[in-house]
């Protein structure tokens, strides 16, 4: 009898244990998931931040797809002679900080041209040009992040290249999605 009420005692004295670390443990769960929560949208907001930085660092920037690329060439050359002579801008050394293919060596496609230029006008002068490309196999694009390539590619798959309208700004890319009578009236007209 004293056996058996000193075991249930202790049976009681474990339960009421476990049931208290059962408990803290829940807290300390919570507690947790709200600290995980927090260092989450801190770590969004930070690379939100960090692209936008890096967006902005590449303001002056655009790339060129398509232009034939030869052994040797003078990259700085060609993309001033094409934009000379088929987009009608004409560009000097001093408007140019560097020009030059980006990316391994493709078997079939050409690399692109990254032309950073030493104002974001300059940049602009070539970007409102590249309309004369209409047609041909050549592209002119803001230097966007990965990110938001990856955002305007996943805008594509969606809704069809038909679909999605770009607006060039200053420091990156505004993307509309629908059907060009969803579009705001500025981006109708560029």
């Amino acid at each position: 009898m004293i056996c058996q009420t000193v075991a249930e005692t202790i049976g009681e004295m474990i339960d009421n244990k476990f049931a208290e670390l059962i408990e803290e443990n829940k807290i300390i769960k919570d507690d947790m998931q709200i600290y995980k929560d927090e260092v989450s949208e801190k770590l969004l907001g930070y690379e939100q931040k960090l692209d936008n930085m890096e967006q902005y660092s590449q303001r002056k920037n655009i790339r060129v797809f398509g232009i034939h690329e030869n052994e040797k060439e003078d990259t700085f050359k060609v993309f001033t002679d094409f934009s000379k002579n088929i987009l009608k801008v004409n560009l000097v050394e001093d408007d140019i900080t560097r020009c030059r293919r980006v990316g391994e060596m493709p078997k079939t496609k050409q690399r692109p041209i990254l032309i950073k230029f030493k104002t974001p006008k300059k940049r602009l002068n070539v970007l409102k040009e590249k309309k004369k490309l209409r047609g041909t196999k050549i592209a002119i694009c803001e230097d966007l992040t990965k990110k938001r390539v990856q955002k305007l590619m996943d805008a594509e798959n969606k809704y069809g290249i038909k679909h999605t309208y770009l607006c060039c700004i200053s420091n990156g890319v505004k993307m509309y999605e629908g059907n060009m009578k969803d579009k705001p009236l500025e981006a109708r007209n560029n």
